[in-house]
C-alpha cells in the first residue's frame, strides 16, 4: 500500500461497509477517483443518509475526483431524460436534505489518470469525438441549465430510444464498448466500471496496444 498513488473506487451504490474498508487505502492515496453511482441500491433510508454523510466528508478533499453515474445525475438534474431505473422520490428527499448543487459542481463525466481515460461507462468509436474539454463543458453547462446533451444519453441496449450507443454514463461493456484512438490514431487506454460481470472479475480488451479494463 505504501506505493499506492491513485485509488479508483468502483460504484458504491450505498455500500457503506465497502467504503469503510477503503479508508486505509484512501489515507495512503495521493488521488482518489470515485467512479459514479453512489446511490440506488434500494436499501433502507439510513443507507442513503449514510452515503450522503460519507460524500460530505470527502467531497471537499482535493485528492478526490467524483465522476457522474446515471444514478447520481437523476437526483441532481431535473430534466426528465436523466431519469433512470431505480429513481425514488423518497431517496430524492433524503439527498436533498443533505446535499445541494455545491456538493456536485466539481463532478466530472471523465478524467485522466496517468495514461488512462477514466469514466463511469467509457467511450466507443461512435462517441470518441466527444472526448474533448469543449464537449465536457457543454454537457455540464447544459445539465445545470436544465437541458440535455449527447454525452448523457443511454443507448438502445440500455433503454435509450434514439441513440445507437450510450455515452460515458451508459455505455454497455458487453454490447457497445470498443477500444478507441485519438485524432492522430494513437490508442487510448480506458478504465470503466458501469457493466457488472457475473464472474466478479476485471475484464480487459485491447486494440493497437491499448489497454482497457471494465
Amino acid at each position: 500500500m505504501s506505493n499506492l498513488k491513485t485509488l479508483l473506487i468502483a460504484p458504491p451504490h450505498e455500500d457503506l461497509e465497502a467504503l469503510d474498508a477503503c479508508e486505509p487505502f484512501i489515507e495512503k492515496a495521493e488521488r482518489v477517483i470515485v467512479m459514479g453511482n453512489l446511490f440506488d441500491t434500494l436499501q433502507k433510508d439510513h443507507f442513503v443518509a449514510g452515503m450522503c454523510t460519507w460524500l460530505l466528508e470527502h467531497v471537499r478533499s482535493r485528492k478526490f475526483t467524483f465522476l457522474w453515474g446515471p444514478h447520481d445525475a437523476h437526483y441532481m438534474f431535473r430534466h426528465t431524460w436523466f431519469r433512470a431505473a431505480g429513481y425514488s422520490k423518497r431517496t430524492q428527499g433524503i439527498i436533498d436534505s443533505y446535499l445541494g448543487e455545491v456538493d456536485f459542481k466539481d463532478w466530472k463525466l471523465w478524467t485522466r489518470a496517468g495514461d488512462f481515460l477514466v469514466s463511469h461507462a467509457g467511450f466507443n468509436r461512435q462517441t470518441q469525438r466527444l472526448v474533448s474539454h469543449e464537449a465536457h463543458k457543454a454537457a455540464l453547462d447544459a445539465a445545470w441549465a436544465g437541458n440535455f446533451h449527447a454525452l448523457w444519453v443511454a443507448g438502445e441496449c440500455r433503454g435509450g430510444h434514439n441513440n445507437a450507443v450510450g455515452g460515458p454514463l451508459w455505455l454497455d461493456w458487453h454490447k457497445e464498448f470498443q477500444p478507441i484512438s485519438d485524432v492522430a490514431g494513437g490508442a487510448i487506454n480506458q478504465i470503466v466500471a458501469h457493466t457488472p460481470h457475473v464472474d466478479g472479475k476485471v475484464h480487459m480488451r485491447g486494440r493497437n496496444y491499448s489497454f482497457n479494463t471494465g
